[in-house]
């Protein structure tokens, strides 16, 4: 705590933290949801559906 002046410098610091956990939390989604994708593409091959 020694590293901040006042609490509005900590309230910007874990303003700024959360935005970049919020950011990264996005991109995990996004990248989830594209290998879902490829998982059901895998399932739909190995099952012989190849439309």
């Amino acid at each position: 705590m020694d590293n901040y002046s006042n609490v509005g410098d900590l309230v910007d610091e874990v303003e700024n933290g959360l935005s970049k956990v919020e950011q990264e939390l996005e991109e995990i989604t996004e990248e989830l949801q594209q290998l879902g994708s490829h998982i059901d593409r895998l399932n739909d091959l190995l099952r012989g559906n190849n439309s």
